[in-house]
């Protein structure tokens, strides 16, 4: 198997991956149970993997993103909500009140695909 082989069943398992996750994620919150923060760094990780390699993300896990993004924005006191000069920084890693963070990683993923 030729390096570049190896590398695109790595790419294809980690798709795969990220969708099952993306799954699970989806149907906990469908349930309403808690969504571990382990999950959520992983998809979060999965999408900069992706992002980084100029690969398309699974609908899966862009749905995943949002629906998190949606659900920890509701959570949020309006005074804790991010400003726009901080949506626009690199984002931090997750934590419960990062919906602006993971919105704007989103966002900025889709400008520079195209």
């Amino acid at each position: 198997m030729s390096e570049t082989d190896a590398t695109r069943s790595r790419l294809t398992e980690a798709v795969r991956l990220a969708g099952a996750l993306s799954d699970r994620v989806l149907n906990s919150q469908l349930l309403g149970q808690e969504i571990p923060a382990e999950q959520v760094e992983a998809l979060l990780k999965a999408a900069g993997l992706f992002q980084d390699l100029g690969e398309p993300w699974p609908p899966m896990l862009t749905q995943a993103l949002h629906e998190i993004a949606d659900a920890a924005e509701e959570s949020l006191p309006e005074a804790e909500e991010p400003s726009a000069s901080e949506s626009t920084l690199a984002p931090p890693p997750y934590t419960s009140g990062d919906a602006g963070g993971i919105k704007g990683f989103i966002a900025r993923a889709r400008r520079r695909k195209g």
